[in-house]
């Protein structure tokens, strides 16, 4: 079964680095990136490395249970 989960919030809540953990800890990455250090599996873009936020939604994949989960890691500003 295919499910999708999507992270919402709003600015410097710490979307991308909860999405990041649950992709590390399930073994869908392996190396648990940041936002901080530039290296973020989800946060890819020169853009998103320049500015430290998230500018594109981006998706990462896990399986857990029988089931493949698509976790979307949103922007958090109003104007993306």
């Amino acid at each position: 079964m295919h499910k999708t989960i999507g992270i919402l919030a709003h600015v410097y809540a710490g979307k991308t680095t909860f999405a990041e953990q649950i992709l590390y800890h399930t073994k869908s990455i392996k190396i648990r990136g940041s936002v901080d250090h530039k290296n973020s599996f989800l946060d890819n873009h020169k853009i998103e490395k320049e500015r430290g936020i998230t500018v594109f939604s981006e998706e990462g994949t896990f399986n857990y249970k029988d089931s493949t989960y698509y976790l979307i890691d949103t922007p958090g500003q109003y104007s993306y």
